[in-house]
């Protein structure tokens, strides 16, 4: 019983040791489970803009030239498809309307520019699917290739959604409705922004009625 007596203080101490450092340990854990999670977050970053870089890249190198191939054999063959048509983008909407009679001559002029359209739009595709699907750095994307991006869809885009109601280029069209909304929103703003600056320096100054008391 004595040597129990002797030996409990020592024990408690041991306890108590033990009981700090796996409080210590755990501070530890948590600490390289957090700067784990914040390393990983670089990585994934990092690894987004690569992919992003990548993607611009071979938009520069390998799609505009497929995309000037393809307007070299519109204007070759005299094909008007593509014009004549009402594209109407609501908010994430996107609708198709016919303006003018479908001209079946033109149509069957299509079959000459067929594999150039389809090599264009599949290449769109493989494309956006990186960025729809958050992989790559779409806004990124977007400040590099946005304008010219937007510019030849807005040419084959009557194609495009009509292969969309197909089954076809959804991520394509995704892409595209993001992008558009974007570029119209960025527009608005300088809009309101100009309109604001002209409304401040023409000003709205009152002529007091003489005689009357303005209170």
């Amino acid at each position: 019983m004595e040597l129990i007596d002797l030996a409990r203080p020592y024990m408690e101490l041991i306890y108590f040791v033990s009981g700090v450092m796996l409080v210590v340990a755990a501070i530890i854990a948590l600490k390289q489970l957090s700067i784990a999670k914040k390393t990983l977050k670089i990585q994934s970053k990092r690894d987004a803009l690569r992919l992003t870089a990548t993607e611009c890249s071979r938009y520069f190198e390998k799609i505009i030239p497929l995309q000037n191939e393809l307007d070299r054999k519109i204007e070759e063959n005299e094909i008007k498809y593509f014009k004549g048509w009402e594209v109407k983008l609501d908010g994430n909407k996107l609708e198709l309307r016919r303006k003018t009679k479908a001209d079946i001559e033109d149509l069957k002029k299509m079959e000459k520019i067929a594999s150039q359209l389809a090599e264009v739009c599949n290449s769109l595709e493989s494309f956006a699917t990186y960025f729809v699907s958050g992989v790559a750095d779409e806004y990124v994307a977007f400040n590099t290739v946005g304008t010219t991006f937007l510019s030849s869809m807005d040419n084959i885009i009557p194609w495009v959604i009509r292969c969309r109601d197909r089954g076809y280029y959804r991520n394509l069209i995704s892409l595209y409705v993001t992008w558009r909304n974007r570029s119209e929103a960025f527009l608005l703003r300088q809009k309101k922004e100009k309109l604001e600056e002209r409304l401040s320096k023409i000003g709205d100054k009152k002529t007091f009625t003489i005689g009357v008391d303005e209170t």
